[in-house]
């Protein structure tokens, strides 16, 4: 009886013990199946985003993750933007979770200014086990939301002249009107005064987004001695006022200028060859201070001998006699005339010139148009100097002549096609991987002449893609960002602007940074540079109440800056560094 018992106790004993083995076995199962489960929930069913200017094409999405494992967990976010690949999104791609946790981020997509009214895009949002690859038709959780794009109304007055010169008293000025909302919209123009002497079309157009009409606008300053202003005013769909323009249109004894954006404005006229280095200076829409003659690009000792400090009325003009001293030789010399007016410098259009006819070299002599009367006037200007001493000049004279002689040339007689843009392609992943290439090195290396090769450099560097430093009698191309030795990183203009502004205010969010840019640079340019600059470790960011706050963070010692050279973070930003 004792012994059955006692078989009995045993029995119990070992089945408990298996219960318990089986028990903390099934936990662990059930912990293991959960690794990677998470609730992910979107704040909305629809977003909508505003890609008119103002609006920046921004829009914050709220995205909740619950974590359903009792123990510290990290989960990687995936995203999918469906319908719209030319957007972007910004998201975090890691979540380290506490036991049951949860946390709220935001998924900032940006979509391009103008993209078209009603445009739609889904934004699908999951989470799984660090490591995984899981798409969205297999995620265990996951959660979508729908953006669609506000219509945005916008007409401009799309003026690429600053004034027209010498026009016939009466006659006609073409103005093209521009729809640059991303809507169809009904734009006419509307004049503020002056109905007696001028005359626009009645009747509105219809316009599909980026669509322009030119619009005539008929005038008759016969008789008329003083100034005259008009105020001409676009709308879209008539209800909806935008900023117009004002055209002032001055007499000048049996002709009239026309101002088209605010003046005054000091012009340039070169004489004939036969006369020597004179110019011919005057000035529309009001008079002019100190004006003189001033040396834009020469060699090292050149100056101008010139009539300077004497004060240019409106409408009258001075001949000046220019003398190049300093330097011996045939060489070519870009001068152009300034002048004050209050306390703004106003400069002319640039003349490049011949200065001591050689001798013995040959010259070379390139004739071109130089506007001075945006598209209605212009007058001829003689490019030339010495061949030998041209392609001898240090590198830094040849490229800086080169942008400002030839890329406005180039880029009115080229037009921009694929194959260009393919050429640029291949220059910056060269530029990226030879960091320190030289003029002459890329011209040889790609076999292309000095001003194909100075045209796609200049937009390289509007576009901020490429950066540079003189070295002596070299140029030296860097991609931005790229690390050299004695610095600690290559910065560009505009990443400077980025950090001081940071400096200026700890804490400012992205999106602020973004506006502050809005006529100078386009959104998606500068939000690339704050991607970079965050990845440059210049800065940090820290997201609260939905935004994304920028911070300096005083890693960096030095930096390199085109034009300024080696500079000391601390100095710049006032943030010492670790």
């Amino acid at each position: 009886m004792r012994e059955s018992s006692a078989s009995r106790h045993m029995i119990f004993i070992m089945l408990s013990i298996l219960f318990a083995v089986l028990f903390t076995l099934l936990i662990h199962l059930s912990a293991d199946a959960q690794e990677a489960k998470a609730v992910v929930d979107i704040g909305g069913d629809s977003y909508e985003v505003d890609v008119s200017p103002e609006g920046q094409g921004m829009v914050e999405i709220e995205v909740s993750v619950r974590s359903t494992v009792p123990r510290n967990t990290v989960y990687e976010v995936h995203y999918e933007l469906v319908g719209a690949p030319t957007w972007t999104v910004d998201i975090p791609g890691k979540l380290y979770m506490e036991p049951l946790g949860r946390k709220i981020f935001d998924a900032t997509v940006i979509a391009p200014i103008g993209e078209p009214a009603g445009k739609e895009a889904e934004l699908r949002v999951w989470v799984s086990g660090e490591g995984e690859t899981v798409s969205w038709e297999t995620a265990l959780s996951g959660d979508s939301c729908t953006i669609v794009v506000e219509p945005f109304h916008r007409a401009d007055i799309a003026l690429e002249e600053d004034y027209l010169l010498d026009r016939d008293l009466e006659g006609s000025v073409l103005l093209p009107v521009v729809n640059r909302g991303n809507t169809m919209s009904w734009i006419g123009l509307d004049i503020d005064q002056g109905q007696d002497r001028f005359s626009i079309p009645s009747g509105l157009e219809q316009l599909e987004p980026g669509e322009n009409r030119t619009v005539v606008i008929e005038y008759d300053m016969r008789g008329i001695t003083e100034s005259v202003t008009v105020s001409l005013f676009p709308k879209a769909n008539t209800w909806s006022p935008l900023e117009g323009v004002d055209l002032k249109f001055v007499p000048d004894g049996d002709i009239v200028h026309i101002l088209l954006r605010r003046g005054p404005f000091l012009i340039l006229v070169p004489r004939p060859l036969a006369e020597g280095n004179v110019v011919e200076l005057f000035t529309i829409g009001g008079g002019l201070e100190n004006c003189g003659i001033e040396l834009v690009e020469g060699p090292e000792g050149a100056y101008i001998d010139a009539r300077k400090g004497f004060d240019l009325a409106a409408l009258r003009r001075e001949e000046i006699r220019m003398d190049p001293r300093g330097f011996s030789g045939s060489r070519s010399i870009i001068v152009r005339a300034y002048g004050y007016d209050v306390e703004r410098k106003v400069v002319s259009n640039p003349w490049v010139f011949r200065a001591d006819m050689p001798e013995t070299d040959e010259a070379f002599v390139i004739t071109a148009p130089v506007a001075v009367g945006g598209g209605a006037a212009a007058v001829t200007a003689i490019f030339a100097g010495s061949a030998a001493y041209f392609y001898g000049a240090s590198e830094v004279f040849k490229y800086r002549w080169l942008t400002l002689a030839f890329v406005p040339l180039y880029t009115i007689a080229h037009e921009e096609k694929v194959l260009d843009h393919f050429f640029r392609g291949r220059l910056f992943e060269y530029i990226r991987e030879h960091p320190g290439a030289t003029f002459s090195a890329l011209k040889e290396h790609f076999e292309v002449n000095n001003g194909t090769l100075t045209y796609h450099l200049h937009r390289l560097e509007k576009e901020e893609l490429i950066t540079y430093r003189n070295l002596g009698k070299y140029k030296l191309f860097y991609a931005d960002g790229m690390r050299i030795k004695g610095v600690d990183v290559v910065i560009s203009p505009l990443d400077r602007e980025i950090i001081e502004m940071i400096s200026r205010e700890p804490g400012i969010a992205s999106s602020r940074i973004i506006a502050s840019f809005d006529d100078e640079r386009s959104k998606r340019t500068v939000s690339r540079h704050l991607k970079q600059l965050e990845r440059k470790r210049f800065i940090r960011v820290e997201r609260s109440h939905g935004a994304r706050r920028l911070y300096i963070t005083g890693d960096l010692e030095r930096v390199l800056i085109p034009g300024k050279g080696v500079i000391e973070v601390a100095k710049m930003t006032g943030v010492e560094t670790l």
